[in-house]
């Protein structure tokens, strides 16, 4: 997760292994409120059959705030889904 203004960026990579016959990734954007509660901003989600996954996407930030990433990728290895979760919190500065 990167920051550019009033602009964040969130990025999420995921190499297909050879075992698996597709990858998906959603990666989700939260903004922290009240130091309590998650809010939901934004999400974008791609899929691959091979070769490297990359899903992006753009959200409006305000300075000051904080924002959670995170990115939900899913391999299917012969039907089978194998889901890791991995989240990145960040300051808007």
């Amino acid at each position: 997760m990167a920051f550019d203004g009033d602009e964040g960026t969130v990025t999420g990579i995921a190499r297909k292994q050879s075992t698996a016959s597709m990858i998906e990734g959603t990666v989700y954007v939260y903004m922290l409120v009240n130091d309590e509660d998650w809010v939901y901003i934004d999400e974008w989600y791609n899929s691959k059959t091979r070769g490297t996954l990359g899903v992006e996407g753009t959200f409006p930030c305000e300075s000051g705030a904080t924002y959670k990433a995170v990115f939900v990728v899913t391999a299917y290895v012969d039907g089978v889904p194998e889901t890791e979760t991995v989240e990145r919190i960040k300051v808007c500065p």
